[in-house]
């Protein structure tokens, strides 16, 4: 998006200071490392750090200017608040472009999802999407202004940390599709319940343009119980409802017939056979053909960290280090079970926000994984206690039980512990930083 700094602080309410009113700036960026010449710096100021300490570093990294809430020497928009501002920015430019747009939302499988329709309609149209998680007040805009001035659609995520980020969210880009992956005891922390997280995922309904669609997992009990409150604006995707035939999973990919065609997915995992019939559907209602739409599933690429498998010096890893929940981490277990052959270690790091049950949800990871033949847990966190006494009182023979704190005393009773012939599950939240551990493997590994 290329504006000049005047417009930008008309629509902004803010204020121009130490640089012409029209010099324009061309792309957006929080972080001062990634700025290259005349993009704008937007100083944040977050818990850990402000934006406004690298301001020098941005400007010598090319920025024409910097978005920011107090004055500082050099080329400025002075506004009250940087993440408004931005919101602002982002939302003129979607009434600008004339483009639909599609929001992704729901407890689990929301970047599986957001790739699969950016795959199928990058056949047909031009296509933004969100890169990454890029899903927060902060992300989703940056991603609208940093996006082709000429795309057809956009594709974002919508992720929610408590009551009516959705909404907020959804003021920004005005969503003429919604899409509903899944409802699951995700950041129950935050929401208390189900029922409140199932209230913010459907924000996304509540706050479509005029005439807009939702298309909702069909196969989730959590989002049927509801439905009847949203009438003709709900379509149902799902094996059940598009009439999913002949499943065949296997350790890299998942095939199914839908609309009398093959469709073959590179994913595994549910996620993965979820995404595609979400993108079948919204594909269809789109007016793209059936044979169109299966060549972009079978083109879709998966985010990093998400059932990554590889070899490292005779062991197999499962990347699935990405981040983690209950329904994710037992899904995750379950295709390691099915699919691989010898012995079975998990790594299996906090699963965070969940609140007062915690303890509950962790310890049942740890008999899950018992019952499903693992043969070593490594258990890494505040919680690694509770995951233990799950394996350990379920287990009727000898189960190798770990603890670590971190990720780093992790690999190294990893790097003691593994043999030739083992396959290694690597799963827990974001701040467990586990993604480490599958790089140093991937790597080569310390005497692995």
């Amino acid at each position: 998006m290329e504006i000049e700094l005047g417009y930008l602080a008309k629509l902004t309410g803010g204020k121009v200071e130490n640089v012409s009113e029209k010099i324009q700036v061309k792309g957006f960026s929080s972080d001062s490392r990634k700025i290259v010449k005349n993009n704008m710096f937007v100083a944040l100021k977050g818990q850990k750090t402000d934006g406004h300490l690298y301001v020098a570093q941005a400007l010598k990294n090319g920025a024409a200017a910097v978005l920011c809430e107090k004055k500082i020497d050099g080329p400025i928009v002075l506004v009250p608040d940087c993440i408004k501002a931005i919101g602002v920015l982002a939302s003129a430019k979607i009434t600008l472009s004339g483009a639909k747009v599609i929001g992704v939302t729901g407890s689990v499988g929301k970047t599986t999802t957001k790739e699969a329709v950016r795959s199928v309609f990058s056949t047909g149209f031009k296509v933004t999407a969100s890169e990454g998680n890029m899903n927060t007040e902060i992300g989703m805009p940056l991603t609208i202004l940093n996006a082709d001035s000429e795309a057809d659609y956009f594709v974002l995520e919508m992720g929610a940390r408590k009551k009516h980020d959705i909404k907020n969210l959804c003021s920004i880009a005005k969503p003429d599709i919604a899409i509903i992956t899944r409802i699951a005891p995700v950041h129950l922390e935050i929401f208390g319940s189900l029922d409140s997280i199932a209230d913010s995922k459907f924000e996304i309904i509540e706050n479509l343009r005029e005439n807009g669609k939702a298309f909702v997992n069909g196969d989730d009990e959590e989002i049927t119980k509801r439905i009847d409150e949203y009438g003709a604006k709900i379509q149902y995707f799902g094996v059940r409802h598009q009439k999913v035939t002949n499943i065949r999973r296997g350790k890299t990919k998942t095939n199914f017939i839908a609309e009398n065609i093959e469709f073959c997915v590179r994913s595994p995992g549910e996620s993965g056979l979820y995404a595609a019939l979400a993108a079948l559907k919204t594909g269809l209602f789109c007016g793209l053909e059936a044979r169109e739409i299966s060549r972009g599933i079978s083109e879709m690429k998966l985010p990093p960290n998400r059932l990554d498998v590889f070899r490292s010096r005779g062991i197999t890893v499962i990347d699935d280090s990405y981040n983690s929940s209950p329904v994710a981490l037992e899904s995750a277990m379950k295709y390691v079970a099915n699919f691989f052959d010898g012995r079975k270690l998990a790594v299996i790091g906090d699963m965070k926000e969940l609140g007062k049950e915690s303890p509950f949800f962790h310890e049942k990871a740890g008999s899950y994984a018992v019952k499903l033949g693992f043969s070593e847990i490594i258990a890494v966190g505040e919680y690694s206690g509770f995951i233990l006494k799950g394996a350990k009182e379920n287990s009727s023979k000898s189960v190798i039980c770990r603890e670590a704190d971190d990720w780093r005393q992790a690999l190294q009773t990893l790097i003691d512990d593994v043999r030739e012939g083992d396959v290694v599950l690597i799963k827990g939240s974001r701040a467990m930083e586990l993604d480490n551990i599958a790089d140093t493997l991937k790597s080569g590994g310390r005497n692995v």
